[in-house]
This record gives structure tokens, sequence and C-alpha cells, in this order.
């Protein structure tokens, strides 16, 4: 059971959409909260994901490797 308290405007918000869309206040926000957690749990395995396979390059290397390329 979580309890939380919203200020006055974006109660207000949340009851007129809730309204609107002839739904609970309640699953408005599971909804809302399920999609930021997904949100964020995607955003922080795809910061993991580039971490590990990020590699950097000496521009010495680079050059090298493409000197054919460069000079044509």
């Amino acid at each position: 059971m979580l309890s939380i308290r919203l200020d006055k405007n974006l109660e207000q918000s949340l009851a007129e959409i809730a309204d609107a869309t002839n739904t609970t206040k309640t699953a408005l926000m599971k909804e809302a909260i399920t999609r930021y957690i997904d949100d964020k749990t995607d955003y922080i395995l795809a910061a993991r994901a580039l971490k590990d396979v990020q590699t950097t390059f000496p521009l010495e290397t680079v050059l090298q490797e493409f000197k054919d390329e460069l000079q044509n």
C-alpha cells in the first residue's frame, strides 16, 4: 500500500482526467508510475550497456587503419 500527497492543482488535474477517461485516480497513478519505472529501467539498462561497450581509440590508430581511404 502506498499513500501519496499531491498539491491541490495536481490532484485537480488528476481528478479531471479520471472523470474524462471514466477511470479512477488510482488506475491513472498506477499507469503513470508503471510507465515511469519502465522508462527509467530502460534508461539504466541502456546506459549500462553503452558503458560496457564504449571503447576509445588513439587518433594515430584510427589514422593508420584508414590511411588508404583518407588518401583517396
